[in-house]
């Protein structure tokens, strides 16, 4: 049996309550699907967010800056409360 890594911390949802998730994804099939495969393997209830993104936008990652400069916010889901208790996403751009 593996023993925990010390200070290392589990969080577990309550009993009584089912946590919010979030799924992020962009337009790479293979994050998309990985971060579905995931989601699935919880077994907890989910929501899609899907993020559009500019034409040349993979500059900001590329030159690792965050910022919303490579989205399309009319074309992605909003991010608004009520806010997730866990969000997956995978890949440099989301």
């Amino acid at each position: 049996m593996s023993q925990p890594v010390s200070g290392a911390k589990t969080i577990a949802p309550s009993p009584a309550s089912t946590p919010r998730v979030w799924l992020v994804t962009g337009y790479r099939a293979g994050e998309s699907n990985q971060i579905l495969a995931l989601a699935e393997a919880l077994g907890w209830p989910y929501e899609h967010k899907r993020l559009g993104y500019r034409r040349g936008g993979a500059v900001v990652g590329l030159l690792r800056r965050r910022g919303l400069q490579g989205i399309v916010i009319p074309a992605s889901s909003a991010l608004q409360p009520p806010w997730p208790d866990l969000v997956i996403s995978a890949g440099m751009r989301n």
